[in-house]
């Protein structure tokens, strides 16, 4: 129960932002999600009771993007380039065998550099 409040806070947040910068539902995404980390949550001045903890914000973020892609609302990634696809495959096996990171680290690491490329 405390960690869905503080998620339905973080969307509430971004719902405000979303607002104030005339976003409309469909042009809801990723890249909405990242401006508002990079941009507005370090110069938030946004009044209380608003979550500003980052950490918070990408989890329920990701989770809100998720059931907007899969009520069809935001339109789903295109398919991976298979050059993309192979370079993540060989950056995986390094972390797997080089690193010896687990399984959730790699797939969190891969998520972010994928995005990247």
């Amino acid at each position: 129960p405390g960690t869905q409040r503080a998620y339905m806070c973080c969307i509430a947040h971004f719902a405000h932002w979303l607002t104030q910068e005339g976003y409309r539902l469909e042009a809801i995404g990723q890249v909405a999600v990242i401006r508002f980390l990079s941009e507005h949550l370090p110069a938030c001045v946004c009044p209380d009771p608003v979550r500003r903890i980052r950490h918070d914000l990408q989890a329920a973020l990701g989770h809100l993007l998720e059931v907007l892609k899969a009520g069809g609302v935001v339109p789903q990634y295109p398919a991976r380039n298979s050059a993309i696809e192979q370079e993540l495959t060989r950056f995986d096996i390094h972390m797997r065998d080089v690193w010896g990171l687990a399984d959730r680290t790699r797939r969190r690491r891969c998520k972010v550099v994928e995005e990247f490329l």
